[in-house]
């Protein structure tokens, strides 16, 4: 979990200086822009192999409902290569860095699951906190339990950015 973690705060952080916007972080594997997903990541372990790939959305003039793009206009030829660039720069450094540091508080800066009202396939409750190994902590009526992987929803309370 912590990759995918450590691969949004790049990609986000990218998307920021590379086309100036900011965008937020869904734990634990997509981008929104205006409460829309533009991007998401993938990260798959096959032993000592990881194999990272995101998808953003740089321009989608009619795109369905809960989706979006991240500009409103067509990019200039170069945006995506840019954007690339731009992750990979990123993303190199946080990977080098000690293995079992990540930047958790620039992830919990962007985070658009923090403080929300959150469902899974075997629960709901109020999103707290990302544990040190990328775990959603997650308040419920019986107590706190951690998320490890899968889908979560995030409910239509305000951002984490409102709360704190």
């Amino acid at each position: 979990p912590i990759i995918t973690l450590c691969v949004a705060v790049a990609l986000a952080e990218a998307i920021d200086d590379v086309l100036d916007v900011s965008t937020d972080i869904k734990w634990p594997n997509d981008l929104l822009f205006d409460g829309n997903k533009v991007a998401g990541i993938l990260v798959e372990v096959s032993g000592d192999i990881v194999t990272v790939g995101c998808g953003a959305n740089l321009w989608w003039p009619s795109a369905p409902r809960r989706a979006g793009a991240l500009s409103d206009v067509s990019p200039a030829r170069d945006a995506d290569l840019k954007l690339a660039t731009g992750w990979v720069d990123r993303l190199t450094p946080i990977l080098e860095d000690d293995p079992g540091r990540w930047p958790r508080a620039r992830y919990l800066a962007r985070s658009a699951t923090i403080g929300r009202s959150v469902r899974w396939d075997s629960g709901e409750g109020i999103a707290r906190d990302v544990d040190d190994t990328g775990g959603l902590i997650v308040d419920t009526v019986s107590g706190s339990v951690t998320i490890r992987a899968g889908e979560v929803h995030l409910g239509q309370t305000g951002s984490s950015r409102d709360a704190g």
